[in-house]
């Protein structure tokens, strides 16, 4: 009797951390209610123009399709995001420009939650600059003020989904929803 009960101990303590480590999170950048992923890609934007310091920013990259037209891929770059409680929709939060630079965490949503992003490739690229951290859930660009369009002959290069982009002296343009 006496091992019967060790032997039903045993088996639920091993239920127990068997649980415990199916509810940890794993390397694709999800994570629980109310918390961020992570990613180890990274995007550290320099040159930006003394004016945007203390403003926020976020960068999509983009490619060329067959028919020849520029279109947004699923990488994007932003400080963080977080989980709502349930972990069914996320808030992107802006990285803050200062000292004219700004360093992005680059995921990938291609799904959800955001996925590591870690590929060596060359891409194209488009930034915006807001004036808030938080990203407004019923039109994520409302606050956009201003842009700089992707070039096809400048390119960021990513090692390993870490890439560098110095933007001094290039023109950012209004944006405009509409």
């Amino acid at each position: 009797m006496k091992n019967t009960i060790k032997w039903f101990g045993i088996i639920a303590l091993v239920a127990v951390i068997g649980f415990s480590m199916a509810a940890c999170g794993d390397d694709n950048g999800g994570g629980g209610g109310g918390g961020g992923g992570g990613t180890s890609g990274k995007l550290t934007i320099t040159g930006f123009p003394e004016e945007y310091n203390d403003k926020y920013c976020h960068a999509e990259l983009w490619y060329l399709n067959e028919e020849n037209q520029w279109r947004t891929s699923s990488v994007v770059a932003y400080d963080r995001y977080e989980l709502d409680d349930h972990g069914w929709s996320a808030t992107r939060f802006y990285a803050k420009i200062e000292d004219n630079s700004a360093t992005l965490k680059v995921y990938d949503e291609s799904g959800f939650p955001p996925k590591n992003y870690k590929k060596t490739e060359d891409s194209c690229y488009r930034i915006y600059i807001h004036s808030n951290q938080e990203e407004n859930q019923g039109s994520p660009n409302n606050d956009v003020s201003k842009y700089i369009q992707y070039k096809e002959d400048e390119k960021i290069s990513f090692v390993n989904g870490i890439g560098t982009l110095n933007i001094t002296g290039k023109t950012f343009s209004n944006y405009s929803l509409w």
